[in-house]
C-alpha cells in the first residue's frame, strides 16, 4: 500500500465519539515537534544546544518525515479538537509493522494511549492483513511497558539499545581508541548494557 491508501481523502484515518486520528500535516508541525521535543533524546540535551542549533535539528526531523518508510497520524480530542499525541507505524509492507506513539506531557495518564491504540489498529486491519504489530519499548520505560501488557502484548525478545549497538561499533573500528574513550567515560558500557529494547508482539484484543 502507498502512504496515501491509509487516509480517506481529507486525511482522516479513524475516529470515535472521544477521538479524531488524521494524517500529520503541516498545520500540526508546532504540536509534532513540540511533542518529540518532549519524547525524544532530544530532550535529554536540548537544553545545551542554542536556540537556533535546535530549531535547525527541529526543522531537518520534520522535512525527512516524508522520506521514512512510515505513517505518522496526529491524534485530537473530539470535544475541542486539541492534539494530543502521534501514532506512528513503520515497515508499511510488512505482515509485522512496528507501531510507536508519543503523548504529549500534560496529557498523560489520561488513558489517551490505552483508548487510541486500539482504535489505530482496527483500521489498519480494516485495511491490511497482519501478523501483528511489533512494538519496540526501552527495559526502563515502565508506564509504557504497562500499557501495552495491560492491551494484551507478549514479550518476544531483546535487542540492545541503539546507545550499545554504537558502542559495539566504536570498539570494532576504533580499537585503541575505544580504549581511550572508555578511560574518559569509564560507565558507557555499563549504561549501555543495563538499558536495552524490549520487543512486543501486539495483536488486537
Amino acid at each position: 500500500m502507498q502512504k496515501a491508501d491509509f487516509f480517506f481523502k481529507d486525511g482522516m484515518f479513524a475516529q470515535n465519539d472521544k477521538y479524531i486520528l488524521k494524517a500529520l500535516c503541516e498545520e500540526d508541525k508546532a504540536n509534532y515537534l513540540m511533542l518529540y521535543r518532549e519524547n525524544s533524546i532530544v530532550a535529554k540535551t536540548s537544553s545545551k544546544m542554542s536556540d537556533v542549533d535546535y530549531d535547525e535539528f527541529a526543522e531537518f526531523v520534520w522535512e525527512k518525515l516524508p522520506e521514512d518508510d512510515a505513517i505518522y497520524v496526529s491524534v485530537f480530542l473530539k470535544d475541542d479538537n486539541l492534539y494530543v499525541r502521534n501514532i506512528t507505524m513503520q515497515h508499511l509492507a510488512s505482515d509485522k509493522p512496528e507501531i510507536g506513539m508519543d503523548v504529549l506531557l500534560k496529557y498523560r495518564r489520561q488513558k489517551i494511549a490505552y483508548e487510541t491504540i486500539p482504535l489505530f489498529a482496527k483500521r489498519v486491519l480494516e485495511l491490511m492483513p497482519i501478523e501483528y504489530f511489533m512494538v519496540r519499548i526501552y527495559s526502563d520505560n515502565e508506564p509504557s511497558k504497562k500499557l501495552f501488557e495491560k492491551l494484551g502484548a507478549t514479550q518476544i525478545g531483546k535487542e540492545p539499545s541503539e546507545f550499545a549497538e554504537a558502542l559495539a561499533q566504536l570498539k570494532e573500528s576504533l580499537k585503541e581508541e575505544y580504549e581511550e574513550i572508555l578511560t574518559r567515560n569509564p560507565e558507557a558500557e555499563k549504561i549501555a548494557s543495563e538499558r536495552y529494547i524490549v520487543q512486543y508482539k501486539y495483536l488486537l484484543k
